[in-house]
């Protein structure tokens, strides 16, 4: 039998490339998204979290997709949140979406931010002393190539290039709070305080003070924020499933045409094989398989893709980040299969219900 599938598909080479593509670009389709998403939401998480922050106060109905808030904080809430108990450090900090990096900007008070996060890890350089200086991180500078001393153009002026840290914390550009504030317009304003607790057994206790205190705002555990950070996200989860059933949908039609097209053109040597005596259960078994077969190299095509066009993207984008977890393999593989079983099963069921008589006479 399986010389006789494997003859079926080599007859017909174009159409069973075909097919292997279809099953290819659904399953490419999905992990793409899903590792675009999953990558680009959990290194916005993780780099937040190294921080070192424990609590994030925000004003109410802020987003923990911090480009989506606008500065309406007032920076004097920062000697109010540092009298809480427990409270050993506090940063204000300004955020501002920069549609030309497509990246988030954090506009900070150094002396502060260093004393929640622990400071920033410069690689060369050092922090800006300078109203219009910025500093950035290792990825942003190795994807713009650019150096100490160069000029950036930012939200219509140029700042000087003062510094150069380690990627993995908050941003990959900070600058003066109060030079990002006055771009703004949002003088004394800030759009998050960093809150740092002085032990680690205290941030449940300081955690409710402060929602005692300053009922109202939107204050949150850092702990928390790689759950929150998705569902802050509005239709990740509904684009997400449209685009498995795009994909799962294209391999269920194009199979389905493969393999109906295929019994047509078939029709007497299924009327030969079922006049030797072969069962209904035969004959479905070989349209079966041999979709099985087109979905198995589809399948196997989609993720050797997938993982270069991931390579290729990184290399590009060295900001970019992508990630393909072990279980999202298996699960695109899984659709890939069952739309590609689902799209078998009538052309089988037709082929195993023909007449011999008719078959044979069929021209």
């Amino acid at each position: 039998m399986a010389n006789l599938i494997t003859a079926n598909l080599m007859q017909r080479p174009v159409r069973t490339l075909v097919s292997i593509l279809a099953v290819a670009i659904g399953v490419l389709l999905i992990l793409m998204v899903v590792g675009l998403s999953n990558g680009t939401l959990n290194d916005y998480a993780e780099r937040t979290q190294n921080i070192h922050a424990d609590i994030i106060f925000q004003p109410s109905g802020a987003s923990m997709l911090f480009a989506l808030n606008n500065a309406t904080l007032p920076v004097k809430l920062q000697s109010l949140v540092s009298e809480v108990e427990g409270v050993s450090a506090v940063t204000p900090v300004m955020t501002k979406f920069s549609s030309a990096d497509f990246g988030l900007i954090f506009g900070i008070d150094p002396g502060s931010f260093d004393q929640v996060s622990g400071g920033l890890k410069f690689v060369s350089g050092r922090y800006f002393r300078d109203s219009f200086e910025v500093v950035v991180d290792e990825k942003y500078a190795s994807s713009k190539s650019v150096r100490i001393g160069d000029t950036l153009h930012l939200m219509g002026h140029e700042f000087r290039l003062a510094g150069i840290y380690r990627a993995g914390i908050a941003v990959r550009m900070f600058m003066p709070l109060k030079t990002l504030q006055k771009l703004n317009g949002s003088e004394d304003k800030a759009s998050i305080l960093f809150i740092r607790v002085g032990a680690a057994e205290e941030v449940e206790a300081v955690f409710q003070r402060l929602q005692q205190r300053f009922q109202g705002y939107n204050i949150t555990r850092i702990s928390d924020l790689p759950g929150l950070v998705s569902q802050n996200l509005p239709g990740l989860k509904e684009f997400t499933s449209s685009v498995i059933f795009v994909s799962v949908t294209i391999s269920f039609l194009v199979i389905l045409l493969a393999m109906y097209t295929t019994i047509v053109e078939r029709t007497r040597e299924i009327g030969i094989l079922k006049s030797l005596g072969a069962s209904k259960l035969y004959v479905m078994s070989i349209i079966l398989k041999e979709s099985l077969l087109i979905s198995f190299l589809g399948i196997l095509l989609g993720l050797s893709l997938s993982f270069l066009l991931v390579r290729v993207l990184v290399a590009t984008f060295p900001t970019l980040s992508v990630e393909i977890s072990m279980a999202w393999v298996l699960k695109s593989s899984l659709l890939g299969l069952l739309g590609s079983l689902l799209g078998a099963l009538y052309p089988a069921f037709k082929a195993a219900s023909q007449d011999p008589v008719q078959a044979l006479s069929y021209e």
